[in-house]
């Protein structure tokens, strides 16, 4: 059997993937292609997170032993030998030092393994990155403007590294079974599933298309989110509260239909601060898996404005209206998924 691993890294089109898998599971089964059940908190989706998170250290309190096992997979790949392929897709895997990789090889010594990564320009991935901390309830206050954000970070994010995070897996798998793609939304034709089918060599005659997740709200809505968030105790709030919070405020502002500009805080000045921090491992993985220069190609054509626009230019009308929707959903009053009048 041979089996493809797919490790991200986070904003990449990872949970698009996964759901793909999820939602195709049948379809790949009768192709040969094994979805593992083993190590999904998420049934529906093909995200084998528990996996990832039973060696993440620090992350340790997110595994859940009844989501499946390292174990449990072995298992369930020994008595799956109809299947020629499987897939197990986790950006958790990014998270694996050489150490952990190394058990990862141990345990699946008696198949043949593919790694694959997506890489995204680093200012996109950051700036995407960056909605998802605002937005998520893991990530709690305070939580700073994107410029205060980036600058705190001195323009580098470790996760967004690629030279450091393949030669991890390259130091385990080698450079032969690293599968590397360019994240390029636009040239993925008819779809982000079908690439990455494709870079599994998987050919299924008709799949069912997933939805394109994770879609950033505009620039009021995440500056909504942030206020609140920065301004309210949440040491009296779970994860489905704030889940709750975030979906009823994000409904209520489109029905007001505020101004929803897409989200774009990256002028030429903060996108060139950003990758040059990244420019001597670009370089490395352009010329060691594309034989070329750079990794990226310098952004052409005309790139949108620039997101200013911060919560403190709010006004005072709708600041208040913004904390009384809050307030209504906190008590309860508020229909969910409903607008409130």
């Amino acid at each position: 059997m041979e089996i493809f691993i797919h490790i991200g890294p986070h904003k990449t089109g990872t949970t698009t993937i996964q759901h793909g898998l999820g939602l195709n599971e049948k379809v790949l089964r009768r192709n040969g292609v094994l979805v593992p059940n083993s190590g999904r908190p998420f049934p529906k989706n093909g995200g084998v997170h528990n996996l990832a998170w039973e060696l993440v250290e620090y992350k340790s309190k997110s595994y859940h032993p009844e989501y499946g096992s390292w174990k449990d997979l072995l298992n369930e790949l020994k008595e799956s030998k109809e299947f020629r392929k499987a897939v197990l897709s986790s950006e958790g895997f990014c998270f694996l030092d050489v150490a952990r990789i190394q058990k990862v090889c141990d345990w699946l010594e008696d198949y043949q393994v593919k790694i694959i990564i997506y890489v995204r320009r680093q200012d996109e991935a950051i700036q995407s990155f960056w909605v998802e901390c605002a937005k998520n309830f893991a990530a709690s206050p305070q939580v700073g403007s994107f410029y205060e954000w980036v600058e705190e970070y001195n323009y580098y994010i470790s996760r967004y590294d690629y030279s450091d995070l393949i030669s991890k897996w390259e130091a385990v798998f080698s450079q032969e079974n690293i599968i590397l793609r360019l994240f390029k939304p636009d040239d993925f034709k008819p779809s982000l599933f079908h690439d990455f089918l494709s870079l599994c060599d998987i050919k299924v005659d008709h799949i069912f298309l997933p939805k394109h997740t994770n879609i950033s709200p505009g620039v009021k809505i995440i500056e909504a989110i942030r206020l609140v968030k920065n301004h309210i105790d949440f040491s009296h709030l779970d994860e489905r509260k704030w889940n709750y919070i975030f979906k009823g405020l994000k409904n209520q502002i489109a029905a007001w239909e505020w101004d929803e500009k897409k989200v774009n805080y990256l002028d030429e000045e903060l996108s060139l601060n950003i990758m040059a921090r990244y420019e001597k491992g670009n370089h490395q993985v352009a010329q060691k898996y594309f034989q070329r220069e750079n990794l990226f190609k310098e952004k052409t054509g005309k790139q949108g404005p620039v997101s200013r626009f911060t919560y403190e230019d709010f006004s005072k009308l709708e600041v208040m209206r913004i904390f009384a929707v809050v307030t209504n959903l906190l008590t309860n009053h508020g229909r969910y998924g409903k607008p409130i009048t």
